[in-house]
């Protein structure tokens, strides 16, 4: 099997959610030729199985051979994303939107559309929207901790709302 023909049936194999085959045959895929594409779908399939340090690294090293991939810029900027890791998305995103044609980069920042201000100029937009999941998600935990204090009994002076969140008296 060809080293392109075998990449392609690793593509299908994570299609269809087989993510440990998929890097098994992209393994040796790039023991034949690394290229930066290769690279990308190596570190997608890591990061589907939430092996994050092998799945940055791909991404890294699929940049380091194609710096203009701009697929794997996104897909590790929603890793870090994932991993809490905002300032290192932030940077990453506004290095990358400039590089990608309008449809795409539109079509890009509606991806990430469920957070607000994501259609704004350059970077800029989406900057704001990640600050902003940011706040929300520090928010989130900080109700998840005042909410496992008041069922642990370890907080009197609170109620706990019919959303889910902490309610201090």
């Amino acid at each position: 099997m060809t080293a392109s023909t075998q990449h392609q049936y690793a593509v299908y194999l994570f299609q269809q959610g087989y993510y440990a085959d998929a890097v098994q045959h992209l393994d040796e895929v790039l023991r034949t030729e690394e290229t930066g594409e290769r690279w990308s779908d190596w570190a997608t399939a890591q990061f589907a199985l939430s092996h994050f340090a092998e799945a940055e690294r791909g991404f890294h090293r699929a940049l380091e051979l194609s710096p203009d991939l701009t697929e794997a810029a996104v897909k590790l900027g929603t890793m870090l994303v994932s991993l809490s890791r905002w300032r290192e998305a932030i940077a990453l995103y506004e290095g990358v939107l400039p590089k990608l044609e309008p449809e795409a980069r539109a079509s890009s920042q509606r991806s990430r559309g469920t957070m607000p201000y994501a259609t704004g100029r350059g970077g800029a937009g989406l900057r704001r929207a990640l600050i902003l999941f940011q706040e929300r998600a520090n928010q989130s935990k900080r109700n998840q901790i005042d909410l496992d204090a008041n069922i642990l009994g370890r907080r009197d002076t609170s109620t706990v709302d019919r959303a889910g969140g902490c309610v201090t008296k």
